[in-house]
């Protein structure tokens, strides 16, 4: 009787012993390292802590993403390929970053073709649109889990710019891009490039007369403490959120399902509603400080904005494609 107790006991043991050791398999932690270029106070760092809290949290702790913000690990241009190679797994990046790797991501660059959110957004969802463009991302090994947007785009000059014939003669500062520079160039201005340091300098100075960049930059660089004026211009600012493919498709399948259905999904809900706080708020303090604020996203100056901007749809297209640039308008005037 001791014999078959003892032997109870241990056949107990045994399976208490190998309970534990499954739970501690079904615990096992995937991490995903996350890097971007962004500094740890930007919006997209806000939206990448976001991710990894969502990850935490409907992953059980099974889901762990690791953020290395600020360039930490690469430059802003080199983080893509480490990206395409593995050495990270998910990026944050404007859209211009990407134009390298698949062409047709430069309809996201001119001014003119996306006046406001709303039409931007019906092109990315439209299946001949950035879905069709997203598909070509993925043949390069990377995967655009969600889209940002940091809002309109913001003229910051010494001047006022109101109407569109106001941009002749202007030396504006773009960010870098022949796109950039031939949109201000086609608008009568001449587009310098310069670092981001210089620019409050230049701007005190004179030697710009206007930057080019998006509504919530000022928060951060205090420009409209020097400059007056902020034209509204019909250009909407995007960033991807991007994964590598192989790592995306190698998730067990239930992670992957947690992934798919809650951290994305409300990880790029968080995303907009917090760039959408974020331009109410710059317009707010830009409009106290201030500053006269001008729009040419809509009526008959947007109708001129987009006459002079048309010259350069016709150079992209051949090699953007014509029917991305039909579908945009279309969209536009709808």
């Amino acid at each position: 009787m001791k014999r078959i107790n003892f032997f109870g006991i241990c056949v107990l043991i045994m399976g208490l012993v190998l309970a534990f050791n499954q739970e501690g398999m079904a615990q096992k932690v995937t991490t995903l390292k996350l890097a971007h270029g962004y500094p740890i106070t930007h919006t997209r760092n806000i939206v990448a802590q976001k991710m990894a809290e969502l990850a935490q949290k409907y992953g059980e702790g099974r889901i762990k993403i690791e953020i290395y913000p600020a360039a930490q690990l690469y430059s802003a241009k080199e983080e893509l390929d480490a990206l395409i190679m593995g050495s990270v797994d998910i990026t944050l990046t404007p859209s211009g970053m990407v134009t390298r790797y698949a062409p047709s991501v430069k309809i996201y660059d001119p001014p003119g073709l996306f006046p406001t959110k709303e039409v931007l957004v019906k092109f990315e969802n439209h299946l001949e649109g950035g879905l069709k463009i997203y598909k070509a991302l993925e043949k390069k090994g990377m995967k655009v889990l969600f889209h940002m947007h940091p809002g309109s785009g913001l003229l910051y000059s010494r001047k006022p710019v109101i109407k569109v014939e106001d941009w002749v003669g202007l030396k504006v500062r773009t960010p870098v891009g022949i796109v950039y520079e031939e949109a201000v160039k086609l608008l009568g201005a001449s587009g310098i490039q310069m670092g981001a340091a210089e620019l409050t300098t230049a701007l005190q100075q004179g030697m710009v007369d206007g930057v080019y960049s998006a509504m919530d930059t000022s928060l951060g660089t205090k420009w409209h403490e020097i400059v007056k004026n902020g034209t509204i211009y019909p250009y909407q600012w995007q960033a991807f959120a991007l994964v590598n493919v192989n790592r995306w498709n190698g998730l067990e399948a239930d992670l992957k399902k947690i992934m798919e259905t809650k951290v994305i999904p409300e990880t790029a809900e968080f995303a907009n509603k917090v760039d959408d706080e974020q331009s109410a708020k710059a317009l707010d303090v830009y409009k106290k400080s201030g500053m006269a604020i001008y729009d040419q996203t809509k009526g008959e100056e947007y109708k001129k904005f987009l006459e002079k901007i048309k010259p350069l749809y016709t150079k992209l297209e051949k090699e953007v494609g014509k029917e991305y640039f039909d579908l945009a308008l279309k969209l536009t005037s709808q």
